[in-house]
Parts: structure tokens; C-alpha cells; sequence
């Protein structure tokens, strides 16, 4: 269980009275008269917001859709709780397959692989967040003896991927809400795909909540083939042998944040003791807005190696002489 302070019904309205905080009107932020260089503010009459025309009916419908209703917890200052369980799941697989094909020929497949779909909250009841975490490895290996023992080959290749996926969403709410709530036809649209996110909030002193994001991170893309090939001739053994290898990297990593301070309703004179973050989160004025909308890709990464080695036994003599 998470407990965290929602908007009451009363603050809904706009109505902050029970506040012991004062709260300010951002529009009526001005020079003072007496003293330019510094600004001062009017407070809101009651610590009500006036007129209610102020209010931002988009963040308003959000509020009202989103945020759950106060309950009653015992804890002094919180009025909300989340019992969204945390599953956290691991599955786990290796098989392994060895096969001699001949006097001659041996070889062997081997697979391990590992799934972590997790589920937990994204902050408030209305919002959850799925982790998938998945990673396998594939390889596999042949062994080939020639003529008369002396000459051994080795064909290796492999797979590996590791993939760290993050969808976070709302399940119980339209997908269309910030178009009826009336945003900006942008606010929460144009992200890569044709997606619309709604973003994240951080509501300082009151709840947060991941938003709506998706996070596919295919970290680890690796494919590798290698041959090794040692032979004796007389005293030499020579060794050589190739291993390429290539990664691929996929990053795309959509969402869009807003952070909600007491500072945007505070006294300019005294911001560190007046204020609502909430107040604030209702007129619509954010601190601090992030957006990201980028699919990262590397594609074309090859490491490359190869290698020879002559390793010989020399000759020892021995001479004795009698005499």
C-alpha cells in the first residue's frame, strides 16, 4: 500500500481555505512600486481562486478522471492510497542438445533464456506500469576431425538479445480524454507511430503518476559466427581462425512529463513559505515540462577479429661421449 494526498472535492472547485498556506494569484505578479527591482503578488481573497474563470478546465477534466476521490486513511495528511499489488515473476529456461554425428563429427546446440513480466502501479490506482524484461542466448557448435587426426576444424555461431520493455498506461480511461478535455491538438499527440501519451504529473506534496509512455529498449542485439581451424605439420601446430560479430541497438523511448510546484501560486516575496502545488496544477502552469519523442537505432557495429599461430616443438639432442 502507497499513501499519497489527492485534491478534496472542495479544491476541486478551486476552494483551498482549509489550506493553512496562502495561496497567490499568478496574474497579479508585478513590480513593486516602492521598490522595482523586487516583485510582489496579490493573494487569492480566502485562499479561493477568483474568479473561477482562472481555473484550467482542461487540467480540471483531467483531475476529475484521473486523481482518485479522498478517502480516509489515519494518517494525518494523506487522503489517498493505492493497493495496486507489485507481481514480480521470473521464468528461466537452458536446454542443451549434443549430438555425435560420426567418428568425426561432433556438435551441439545449447538455448538459456530468461522472462520478467512484472506488474505495479504507475503512482495512483487509475494508473499501471507492465516491465518486461526478456533475454536469451542461442549458440551452437560443430567439430570436424580430417584425415589422420592432425587437422581439427571448429564452426561456432551464436545469439544474443536482451530486451527491457516499459508500457505504461490507463486502463479504465478513454484514450481520446485530452481531446475531450480540450488540449492543444499537440499536447499529448504526434509521438513516433501515431501514438498520444498522456504525461506523466508530479504534483509536489500531492500524488505523481508515470503517465502514459512506452519504453522498448532492444539493449543487446548480437549476432556472432566464428571458425577455428588448428593443423600439425611435423614439429609446427598452426592455429588460426576468424570471429565476426555484430550489434544492433533500438531505443525508442516515448513519453512526455510535467512537474507542478507550490512556486507558480507562491508570494514573489516569500516563495518558500507560500503556495500550492495543486493551485497551480489547476490554473494550468507548470515549472517544468519534458517531451521525448525519439527512436534511437544503431545498426552497422561489426567487431571483427582474426588471429594465426605457429607453435613448434624444438629439438633436443643429447650427446655422450665415452672415452
Amino acid at each position: 500500500e502507497t499513501l499519497f494526498t489527492t485534491i478534496t472535492p472542495q479544491e476541486l472547485t478551486g476552494n483551498f481555505s482549509d489550506s493553512p498556506t496562502p495561496i497567490y494569484n499568478p496574474y497579479s505578479v508585478m513590480p513593486d512600486p516602492e521598490n522595482p527591482t523586487q516583485l510582489i503578488g496579490a493573494q487569492f481573497p480566502g485562499n479561493q481562486i477568483t474568479p473561477g474563470t482562472l481555473i484550467n478546465p482542461a487540467t480540471l477534466a483531467l483531475a476529475k478522471a484521473l486523481f482518485p476521490t479522498p478517502v480516509a486513511t489515519g494518517v494525518p495528511g494523506k487522503n489517498g492510497i493505492d493497493t495496486t499489488p507489485n507481481i514480480v515473476r521470473q521464468d528461466s529456461a537452458s536446454l542443451r542438445f549434443d549430438r555425435q554425428f560420426s567418428d568425426r563429427t561432433t556438435g551441439w546446440l545449447r538455448y538459456l533464456g530468461n522472462s520478467q513480466p512484472d506488474v505495479s502501479s504507475g503512482g495512483i490506482p487509475a494508473n499501471k506500469s507492465s516491465l518486461f524484461l526478456h533475454g536469451y542466448q542461442a549458440a551452437g557448435a560443430l567439430t570436424h576431425t580430417f584425415g589422420d587426426g592432425k587437422e581439427v576444424a571448429v564452426v561456432r555461431f551464436g545469439r544474443t538479445s536482451m530486451q527491457d520493455n516499459v508500457l505504461s498506461t490507463y486502463p479504465g480511461i478513454p484514450g481520446n480524454l485530452w481531446q475531450t478535455a480540450g488540449f492543444n491538438p499537440l499536447y499529448a499527440s504526434g509521438f513516433a507511430g501515431g501514438r498520444s501519451f498522456f504525461p506523466g504529473l508530479s504534483i509536489g506534496g500531492f500524488l505523481g503518476t508515470d503517465g502514459s509512455y512506452v519504453q522498448e529498449n532492444h539493449a543487446t542485439d548480437v549476432y556472432e559466427g566464428a571458425a577455428d581451424l588448428s593443423m600439425v605439420r611435423g614439429r609446427h601446430t598452426l592455429r588460426m581462425g576468424a570471429d565476426i560479430n555484430t550489434n544492433g541497438n533500438q531505443q525508442p523511448i516515448l513519453l512526455q512529463s510535467q512537474t507542478y510546484s507550490s512556486f507558480q501560486t507562491a508570494n514573489p516575496l516569500s516563495s518558500g513559505t507560500t503556495g500550492n502545488a495543486m493551485a497551480s496544477f489547476l490554473l494550468g502552469l507548470p515549472s517544468q515540462a519534458n517531451r521525448r519523442n525519439l527512436n534511437i537505432t544503431v545498426h552497422g557495429w561489426w567487431v571483427d577479429g582474426f588471429y594465426f599461430m605457429d607453435e613448434w616443438r624444438a629439438t633436443n639432442k643429447l650427446q655422450v661421449n665415452v672415452g
